[in-house]
């Protein structure tokens, strides 16, 4: 569960625990909204106080209102896919720290796109009977095509040489 901040301000801690259960079973049990501060008619145009509510309330009714925009799911869960989203991958990390540089992220990021399309599934395919308007005949080549044959080879080969043991010269009997 997120815990959200109460942004340093202090709540009346001297709440009784009859008025901490009632807050408690309307918005947390019953989905009630914060309520609105009485009209102020010395304070017109002012921005109204926000009512605060008891501790462990006002985090989880924060956490409602932040997210009261979704139709679909629940506010934990958005806020979770939002933490999610913005944390960094781990070749972004290793790029921050400096432990790998541009071109080895470059080859990292062609690697995993070769593995992707090597053990993708293999895809139905379709017939179309239009007419080709790209002038090219049944025989015709692809350039994602020959693009793919040029990254399997590339992989192929770069698995050969770090995903298989060597074998080292001291055990090899001749």
């Amino acid at each position: 569960m997120v815990h959200l901040p109460n942004n340093g301000t202090a709540i009346g801690a001297d709440i009784c625990p009859a008025e901490r259960e009632r807050q408690r079973v309307a918005h947390l049990v019953m989905g009630a909204p914060r309520p609105k501060p009485g009209r102020n008619k010395a304070r017109k145009g002012k921005i109204s106080t926000i009512v605060r509510l008891a501790p462990g309330i006002e985090e989880r009714v924060q956490l409602r209102e932040r997210w009261s925009h979704k139709s679909f799911g629940t506010a934990e869960t958005h806020e979770f896919a939002h933490a999610e989203a913005r944390r960094a991958g781990a070749l972004a990390r290793l790029v921050a720290t400096g432990a790998l540089n541009v071109h080895q992220l470059a080859a990292a990021e062609e690697i995993a796109t070769a593995h992707h399309a090597i053990t993708a599934d293999v895809a139905v395919r379709t017939a179309k009977l239009e007419p080709r308007g790209s002038g090219g005949g049944p025989n015709a080549a692809s350039a994602d095509r020959i693009g793919n044959v040029l990254r399997e080879m590339a992989y192929s080969r770069w698995s050969a040489t770090h995903c298989r043991p060597r074998r080292s010269q001291a055990s090899s009997w001749h």
